[in-house]
Order: C-alpha cells, then sequence, then structure tokens
C-alpha cells in the first residue's frame, strides 16, 4: 500500500502513517520516498513484524503443588506481556484463554 505524498517537509522533519488491518505475525517492509524539482530519493528498506494473535502454552508432566478441594477443577495460568487487540477482545476488553488439563490421579 502507499502513502498520499506529504508537502512541505524538510530532510531534518521527522514523519508519521497510519496504517490498519495487517495481518498477525507477519514481516512487513517499509521505506520513505522524497521528492521534489530536482528528482526522487528513496530511503532504506526498513522491517517490523507485527505480533502474534493467537498464543499457545503447552505444559506437560509439571508437578504442581495444586490440591483441587473444592471439586471445581480450575487452574488459574498468569500469562504477561500479551498485547490483545480489540478485534481479539470481547465486550468487556476481557481476553478468554482456554486452558486444558487432567489433575493426576
Amino acid at each position: 500500500e502507499t502513502t498520499d505524498w506529504e508537502s512541505g517537509k524538510s530532510t531534518s522533519d521527522t514523519f508519521s502513517a497510519s496504517i490498519a488491518e495487517l495481518a498477525p505475525s507477519t514481516a512487513y517492509h517499509f521505506r520513505a520516498v522524497a521528492r521534489n524539482s530536482m528528482g526522487v530519493s528513496y530511503g532504506g528498506d526498513e522491517t517490523f513484524t507485527t505480533i502474534g494473535l493467537h498464543y499457545h502454552l503447552n505444559v506437560k508432566n509439571v508437578d504442581l503443588p495444586y490440591e483441587d478441594k473444592d471439586e471445581t477443577k480450575e487452574l488459574h495460568v498468569l500469562l504477561k506481556n500479551l498485547s490483545p487487540t480489540s478485534k481479539d477482545a470481547g465486550a468487556d476488553g476481557e481476553v478468554v484463554i482456554d486452558v486444558k488439563y487432567e489433575p493426576a490421579a
């Protein structure tokens, strides 16, 4: 996708562009292009990678000091540094993560 030209910028000015609807876990390339009466100049190729939307947690054979005293079969897991987008969150902003496990016999 190409953005519109911005007029009135000099080489020392900063600039930015907002882009939307990027795919998760995808590398993107971009470069700045400047033009004036002398011609066109291209900046270097730069990259960034969007974060993933899906998180997979696989824990096997871990001895947890856990006893299901109230027999709810609930295990709570704390995940840090997640950045859900509004598309992933529920109406109240909560992200639901399904964790399946079997208590040890």
